[in-house]
């Protein structure tokens, strides 16, 4: 049985791709945030955090694919080696907040991260003609992105009604 691998290195070089990526597009955002007042900042601040979150969560939905994981020329799949679900893609993007958690996995475990180790799936070299089909990805990413925003701003909500630091930020 031959197994597939993705090397640390290429799986690095795509996180790295991917981080550069967000970066890029969280600059102007974050500029206007800074240098703009709009009338409800909260409002303002939630969704486009809500929007570069949303980003981060929905990266790999192409065909289990980032922009980074297709430069590296590397695919999510499950452990079986059949096409991971949205949901799962979604999810196991979920835990990139804890990422020094997820660093020191992946420096023990250089074929999985955690994300990968709780949802069953693991990083391969990209098959050159896999197949995979774009499903709805248009209608996931405005699904993860209200589900998002909702989240963000109940949470931030309940944090300015009782933290004078929040609202500090958000004055």
């Amino acid at each position: 049985m031959n197994i597939e691998k993705a090397n640390s290195l290429q799986r690095f070089k795509s996180i790295f791709f991917d981080l550069i990526l967000l970066i890029i597009i969280s600059v102007p955002l974050v500029v206007t945030i800074l240098f703009f007042r709009f009338d409800d900042n909260l409002l303002y601040q939630t969704f486009i955090l809500s929007v570069l979150y949303t980003c981060l969560l929905s990266k790999d939905l192409i065909g289990g694919q980032s922009i980074g994981k297709r430069i590296c020329k590397l695919q999510i799949v499950n452990v079986d080696n059949s096409s991971a679900s949205s949901l799962k893609l979604i999810l196991r993007n979920v835990l990139f907040l804890i990422w020094p958690i997820e660093f020191i996995i992946i420096l023990i475990n250089p074929e999985r991260r955690f994300g990968d180790l709780l949802f069953n799936t693991k990083v391969i070299p990209c098959k050159k003609n896999s197949g995979v089909k774009q499903k709805n990805i248009y209608y996931t990413f405005l699904v993860v992105l209200i589900i998002v925003f909702i989240l963000f701003y109940f949470v931030i909500k309940v944090l300015y009604a009782y933290s004078n630091l929040i609202k500090l930020l958000y004055t």
